[in-house]
């Protein structure tokens, strides 16, 4: 039988982790065949994931939250590797978005457990991560969902609510409806008086959405978000979905359920301030701050278009 080369990131600044490595670490470092590296920096992922060992790598587990997945995935796609290894994302954050989607409803150490039964075959499910190229930036940012004009004003509330709640997973997820919902409802409240969109021409494959003003732009190659929220419709077999909400579009509020769970009312379909579909490239007009899986950016200059496209197919381990 072949033996599976695995190599294993991890921050032990994670959320889960904090809890729960000092157990889980001899288990990830028995499946770590060629290397085990506990790391809090994106600059230690760049040293880590050298072309030459990432080529070498069949599997590679990254335990972290969403922001790590980020981070691992931009140092991977930037290393000049030819092939990449399989990736087995540890739902081990505060937040945890992408394990969740691409594994499968598991806990941290049910993750780990189903990765360890399932070696050395594990089973994948393929997608292709998002291309974030900011205009005039040299290097691309990696990740699996991006958010503007809301969003980074959403992640920011966020952050703030969850401080005093940091680590308890019942009141964590009660302080991301809190902020979500807080925010569509200044939208809506608001209305064109609302200061935080994108303003000028979204395209989506060289064609514009028609929508000049927007309160909110979501951009992900996921099939859903978190708790159930899947916000896009007619995307085909595309590998980006998009949900883009016009600055004044009719009825946010009362609609806003329908939207998240990916069933939009016959009013937001025939609403030319509601758009959503799937795409292999869309280009967003100038922003000052966007969010990449929970991490937020500022733009070089304060503003900058960005190009988000679709990056090579990987293979992702599914835990269910």
């Amino acid at each position: 039988m072949k033996l599976l080369r695995a190599g294993c990131i991890c921050n032990p600044d994670a959320a889960g982790n904090r809890r729960l490595l000092p157990r889980l670490r001899p288990r990830l470092k028995r499946l770590a065949s060629s290397f085990y590296a506990e790391t809090k920096s994106s600059k230690d992922f760049a040293q880590l994931l050298q072309a030459n060992r990432v080529e070498e790598l069949d599997l590679l587990v990254l335990s972290g939250g969403d922001g790590s997945m980020q981070q691992g995935l931009t140092a991977l796609l930037s290393s000049g590797a030819r092939r990449f290894p399989a990736l087995a994302l540890l739902p081990a954050g505060s937040t945890n978005v992408a394990a969740t989607d691409l594994g499968g409803e598991a806990d941290l150490e049910a993750a780990v457990s189903a990765l360890e039964v399932g070696l050395p075959s594990p089973r994948t499910v393929s997608r292709s991560p998002l291309i974030v190229t900011p205009d005039g930036a040299d290097d691309t940012l990696v990740g699996l969902f991006l958010g503007v004009g809301a969003a980074p004003l959403a992640v920011s509330r966020y952050r703030e609510i969850r401080k005093p709640v940091r680590g308890l997973p019942f009141l964590d997820a009660g302080a991301s409806v809190l902020a979500i919902g807080g925010t569509a409802l200044e939208i809506g409240l608001r209305g064109n008086d609302w200061r935080h969109g994108l303003v000028g021409e979204v395209c989506v494959d060289g064609r514009s959405t028609g929508i000049e003003e927007s309160s909110l732009m979501i951009i992900s190659c996921l099939d859903g978000l978190f708790k159930g929220v899947s916000p896009w419709w007619q995307q085909g077999d595309k590998p980006l979905r998009y949900l883009q909400l016009g600055l004044d579009a009719p009825d946010l509020v009362r609609n806003l359920p329908g939207i998240l769970r990916g069933r939009p009312s016959v009013q937001v379909k025939e609403s030319p301030l509601y758009a959503s579909g799937g795409a292999d490239l869309i280009e967003l007009p100038p922003v000052a701050h966007f969010t990449i899986d929970g991490e937020l950016f500022r733009t070089a200059e304060g503003h900058a278009a960005l190009r988000v496209e679709a990056g090579p197919k990987l293979r992702f381990v599914r835990y269910l």
